[in-house]
C-alpha cells in the first residue's frame, strides 16, 4: 500500500513552491527571499524537508544548527547566559499551505525532523 503523503528533502527545483507556501501564509511574520532559500537547500537540505501529497508540495519545515541559524543571537540573549549547544537545531521556519492546515503536515514535519536530529546525533530541537 503507498501513501500519498512523502516527505523529502527540499530541491532547488522546489524554490517557486517554497516561496508560494510562505507567501501564502498572511500571518508570516518574515519571509526568506529566494537567496536564502536556495543557500538553505544548498547547506541544509538534509533539514529543510518538504511534505508532499499526491506529488505536490504542500508544506515544510527548515531546521538549522544553532551555529547556523538566523535566531541564534536573540535565542542567546532569551537564555540569559545559559550555553546553548551549537549541535541543537533551531527551527528556522514551518509552513503549511492554508488550504492543507489542520490535517497534520506540520505535525509529521516536526517529526521527520526529529528523526533527523536522532539520526545526527542532535539533542534537541528549538521551536519559537
Amino acid at each position: 500500500m503507498e501513501f500519498p503523503i512523502k516527505i523529502r528533502e527540499a530541491q532547488q527545483s522546489d524554490i517557486d513552491l517554497i516561496c508560494l507556501i510562505q507567501e501564502s501564509n498572511s500571518n508570516f511574520l518574515e519571509n526568506m527571499n529566494r537567496e536564502v532559500i536556495e543557500e538553505r537547500i544548498r547547506n541544509h537540505a538534509d533539514t529543510f524537508l518538504l511534505a508532499c501529497l499526491d506529488d505536490q508540495v504542500v508544506a515544510y519545515i527548515l531546521g538549522t544548527e544553532f551555529a547556523n541559524s538566523s535566531l541564534s543571537r536573540w535565542i542567546k540573549e532569551m537564555a540569559n547566559g545559559e550555553t546553548i549547544s551549537g549541535r541543537i537545531f533551531v527551527i528556522d521556519g514551518l509552513s503549511v499551505h492554508p488550504e492543507y492546515q489542520g490535517q497534520g503536515f506540520g505535525t509529521l514535519l516536526l517529526a521527520a525532523l526529529k528523526q533527523v536530529a536522532l539520526q545526527q546525533n542532535c539533542p534537541g530541537i528549538y521551536l519559537f
